[in-house]
């Protein structure tokens, strides 16, 4: 049997169009970018309504998407080369998110700016405090921010705007990096990054640590397939040998018997690889060189983010099971850094959080299992659109992977893409880990259900092309709808973040600032530590703080002020409690229905005309009130 010579990846070029190809693809990307330029205008935030940003946009900039869906179906089915296949995520992207910096005035999500608090704290005081809070434990992402302020003379929240764009730039391109590790295909490297820049809904691209930690732990897992994985002289490990045949054997038997088990089974490390299989590991860069950047990078992930070394860990793990990681000491290394930076974090922790949960059951629930109502309408919707993309994608990796002749060089990428739901046996994360475990695994899922797309059609190009630009306009729109859908609650009002500031400006120290719910964008400064409350965390939200359990599913109204202002005076360090108002608060309450339709509306009335509680600050529809010992003259 004759070898087969496969190039490396390494030397994979990206080509043009061959010059009997399509030169048409730049004129369309060009002509839609420009369209959706155009489009930007016409969008009137005012307007708003439950299904977010999506409502307000003008119908120009769903033509552009789908310019982009008919151009990259057609050139993939067509003759195009690499370099234009590319071009379309890239410019798919670029109308997804850089809509956000430039339509919002101020960053998007109000979770964001307690990211720029500590940021500029770090930038002010020079150094962390690991007694304050959680995110001076694992400073990463806010020290670079801090560095970055310094060097470049722009405060935090200018580029925080800006971080969305950044973010899904980057993360589309770690994915491109790590699907070029795993094939030699172009075709398929391309394929990959399109549907993961239409399915990544859920990725966190906004400033935030868990977006710096996903970037590097994807890179990450690139290096150690593409650098560290067996050469053709290795031999598949034999606990992997054991672990193959009972996964492989076992689905045998439940789907089809023994005919398939055979043909399911895994290429061999050791041999000859098929045209667009899984490369073996190149030789281009050392092994110790490759195996320092891991660990750099590795160690970068665990000083940023608390649940994205785990996933690194796992997906390591995962390799080296697989055999597909010679480096065994790999993901001890990375447990032994995130043992080490635990312990140097243990005094805080210990004191605000539970380390390991094992309740899996209870792990798997999201957050919306907090809320008391199924949300508004438009908030199921949304909801739902999120689900239907996860089952779509995971639907289409199956069926890629699932043919015999397929599966056997594959079944490894699926391990790895499972591995990081292991963390859902020992921790919730705050209701997030089952979010945090979807977005791990979907950069694999998008290269395993890339293999049938990518193939060249034989017969009907143009029916598939058909098919292929309106699948991929309907899952855009599904993007859109889950990206945008909450934006009622996302938009943060520039009179709401003044507000914010004015308090940790003007109160004094030990103050505590309440609100409504934690859709606050609170804290915001360098000073927000003097305003901690007596538990070390930041504000008492009536909907979000277990204190006020009671408060949530039911209409709030001026007999329950009494009790709320005396808990919240309880729960501040000083006695001091002013309490802030704003639109964002509102649309929270209204969208996951924490109380019921129209009632939180009088509420905030009565709370504006309660005589123990005094207006300090008002800018527009956003207050600052002051809790009062008694009626002010």
């Amino acid at each position: 049997m004759t070898d087969l010579k496969i190039p490396s990846v390494s030397r994979v070029r990206l080509r043009t169009a061959t010059p009997g190809g399509r030169t048409w693809h730049p004129v369309l990307i060009v002509a839609a970018l420009s369209l959706w330029a155009l489009s930007l205008p016409a969008v009137d935030l005012s307007r708003i309504n439950g299904y977010g940003l999506i409502s307000v946009l003008p119908p120009t900039y769903f033509v552009a998407i789908g310019m982009l869906c008919a151009g990259f179906a057609a050139a993939l089915v067509g003759s195009a080369g690499p370099r234009t296949l590319l071009a379309y995520p890239l410019a798919l992207l670029t109308l997804f998110h850089l809509v956000v910096p430039i339509v919002f005035a101020e960053p998007r999500y109000s979770y964001v700016y307690k990211h720029i608090a500590v940021a500029r704290y770090i930038s002010e005081f020079g150094g962390i405090d690991r007694t304050v809070d959680i995110y001076h434990n694992w400073p990463g992402i806010f020290a670079a921010a801090a560095v970055f302020s310094d060097v470049a003379g722009l405060d935090p929240a200018v580029f925080a705007n800006w971080a969305d764009p950044f973010f899904a730039t980057c993360g589309a391109l770690a994915v491109y990096f790590l699907a070029r590790s795993l094939t030699t295909d172009p075709r398929r490297v391309c394929v990959t990054v399109w549907l993961y820049v239409m399915t990544s809904s859920g990725s966190q691209v906004y400033f935030a640590p868990q977006s710096l930690g996903f970037f590097l732990a994807l890179v990450a897992l690139g290096v150690g397939i593409r650098w560290l994985g067996p050469t053709a002289s290795d031999r598949t490990r034999p606990l992997f040998r054991a672990v193959e045949g009972r996964i492989v054997a076992r689905a045998g038997r439940l789907l089809t018997r023994a005919p398939w088990v055979s043909h399911l089974r895994l290429l061999p490390v050791g041999a000859a690889h098929l045209p667009g299989s899984v490369p073996l590991a190149r030789g281009a860069v050392g092994g110790r060189a490759a195996g320092g950047a891991l660990l750099l990078m590795a160690t970068a992930v665990v000083i940023t983010h608390q649940l994205s070394p785990f996933f690194l860990a796992m997906w390591l793990g995962a390799l080296v099971v697989s055999g597909r990681l010679r480096a065994w000491w790999m993901p001890v290394a990375v447990v032994g850094l995130m043992a080490f930076w635990i312990y140097l974090s243990y005094d805080y922790i210990s004191l605000h959080f539970t380390l390991f949960a094992f309740d899996p059951f209870e792990n798997v629930k999201g957050t919306q299992a907090s809320i008391p109502a199924p949300g508004s309408p438009e908030f199921r919707i949304v909801g739902l659109s999120a689900r239907v993309l996860i089952v779509l994608i995971v639907g289409a990796a199956a069926l890629s992977w699932w043919p015999a002749h397929r599966s056997r060089r594959e079944t490894f990428v699926w391990i790895v893409a499972v591995a990081p739901a292991v963390v859902l046996l020992v921790q919730s994360y705050g209701g997030e880990a089952i979010y945090r475990v979807v977005m791990f695994m979907l950069p694999l899922v998008c290269y395993l259900a890339s293999r049938a797309i990518a193939t060249r059609p034989r017969r009907r190009p143009r029916l598939r092309i058909l098919v292929m630009g309106v699948t991929s306009f309907l899952v855009s729109s599904l993007f859109l709808l889950n990206y945008f859908g909450l934006d009622q609650v996302n938009n943060v009002q520039p009179q709401e973040v003044r507000a914010s500031e004015w308090f940790e400006t003007n109160a004094p120290p030990g103050a505590m600032l309440a609100y409504l719910n934690g859709y606050a964008p609170t804290p915001a400064t360098a000073a927000y530590a003097e305003h901690l409350n007596v538990d070390g965390n930041w504000g008492g939200g009536i909907f979000s703080d277990t204190r006020f359990a009671g408060y949530a599913g039911r209409a709030l109204t001026a007999a329950d002020l009494p009790d709320i202002i005396e808990t919240w005076r309880s729960m501040s360090r000083s006695g001091e409690v002013f309490v802030m108002i704003g639109p964002t608060q509102i649309a929270a309450v209204e969208t996951y229905q924490y109380s019921p339709p129209g009632s939180i509306r009088k509420f905030v009335s009565a709370l504006l005309n309660d005589p123990a509680l005094q207006i300090v600050y008002q800018d527009g529809d956003a207050y600052i009130l002051r809790v009062v010992t008694s009626s002010p003259e």
